[in-house]
């Protein structure tokens, strides 16, 4: 099993066109570096710090991890859009 580490996780952003016509091609794409990357104590819980943007849509990759007891994760990729930071 891969260890989890900044260097094994891929962050990037996009956004899309809002407009009358239908459908956008991604604009804007861009990889975001992970600042710190920490995980619980119970191995539970995977916290990431990154440098973050409103009005931008965000895809994380992870590797192909595994349980201890040899458990695989069933997806490793998500998609978050962030509308709006809060102050």
């Amino acid at each position: 099993a891969q260890e989890l580490s900044a260097d094994s996780v891929s962050i990037s952003y996009f956004y899309y066109n809002y407009w009358e016509i239908y459908g956008s091609e991604p604009i804007d794409e861009k990889a975001v570096p992970i600042q710190k990357l920490t995980i619980s104590e119970d191995r539970k819980t995977l916290s990431l710090k990154l440098p973050l943007e409103a009005k931008r849509i965000y895809q994380i990759q992870l590797p192909a991890l595994q349980t201890s007891t040899g458990l695989k994760l069933e997806n490793n990729y998500g998609i978050y859009t962030l509308n709006q930071l809060l102050p």
